[in-house]
């Protein structure tokens, strides 16, 4: 089972790409230091890197393992699974996982509980 990101935040992060993209083009057309460039220019990055992210993000379902290009987990290593508007919090007992936010992640909860249920009895 594959779990991809919001829809929501895929528009929204693709609204602030777009809306960065006018205001980096303004700003370049315009006389400024070449540090505030810079920062512009490393802020317009990782606008585009998140961007990036949220369109090809996925979790794969295999057997008791979460993989994603990031990571692989296994259930028992998960403590917590967190989900907002604007991410996804995956606790292990050695990491926080900062995720963008998830679709169908309730499902993915549900088996963790469940299957730590097991596991304690």
């Amino acid at each position: 089972m594959i779990f991809r990101t919001k829809k929501s935040y895929k528009f929204f992060i693709a609204f602030v790409a777009i809306l960065s993209t006018l205001f980096v083009l303004y700003v370049f057309f315009h006389q400024i230091s070449t540090a505030v460039l810079t920062l512009i220019s490393i802020t317009y990055t990782g606008i585009l890197l998140l961007t990036i992210e949220a369109f090809l993000f996925s979790l794969e379902l295999e057997n008791l393992f979460i993989k994603s290009p990031y990571f692989k987990l296994k259930f028992d290593d998960i403590i917590e699974i967190e989900d907002s508007e604007f991410g996804t919090k995956i606790r292990t007992r050695w990491k926080i996982y900062y995720l963008p936010p998830i679709e169908r992640i309730e499902i993915l909860k549900e088996l963790i509980k469940n299957h730590t249920k097991h596991v304690l009895y």
